[in-house]
């Protein structure tokens, strides 16, 4: 077995830094949120009336993150500008995200997004692929190997992946 030790490994990163944003909910982000709390539009796996708290949590977390997690959401279009629209005006956070991309990529940045929940990278790698940014993206579905040519394809110079998707869970729940 391999141990490393943080410093070891770090020597050449850049210092990290955190900056925390704070960002208002969209209006359908806010209609899904408070349907949650008020309304417990979340039941049971057996479809009693139970609801456990993680369950309203990991509902609540789904909302604050994108609305296009709920089956109901997402208005289906086959205009391909209406839908960018849709992605991006539809959450608080990609409106921000939306912004910081188009910064980042025009000062020859390259960017890796972690997610906690899978199921958001399918709404980022859409939004990527609308926007044209090219993407790696993996997640607990991927096999080893496609994971270790997604890596080098990203860390090969000239080439153009500008992000890198990455989930923090190794299944797709």
């Amino acid at each position: 077995m391999l141990h490393w030790l943080k410093g070891d490994v770090l020597t050449s990163f850049p210092t990290k830094w955190e900056r925390i944003l704070r960002v208002e909910m969209s209006a359908l982000q806010t209609h899904f949120y408070k349907n949650i709390l008020t309304k417990g539009l979340v039941k049971s796996a057996n479809g009693n009336n139970n609801v456990s708290l993680l369950n309203i949590a990991m509902e609540l977390k789904k909302a604050v993150n994108h609305p296009y997690l709920f089956d109901s959401a997402e208005v289906r279009t086959d205009v391909s500008n209406d839908t960018l629209k849709g992605f991006v005006m539809n959450s608080g956070m990609m409106v921000l995200l939306n912004k910081l991309l188009v910064r980042l990529q025009q000062d020859g940045h390259c960017v890796l997004i972690f997610s906690q929940i899978v199921w958001m990278l399918d709404i980022l790698s859409d939004y990527m692929s609308l926007h044209g940014y090219q993407h790696q993206c993996l997640d607990g579905m991927v096999t080893s190997n496609a994971r270790k040519r997604s890596i080098a394809h990203f860390n090969s110079p000239g080439l153009p992946d500008f992000t890198f998707l990455l989930s923090t869970h190794a299944d797709r729940s």
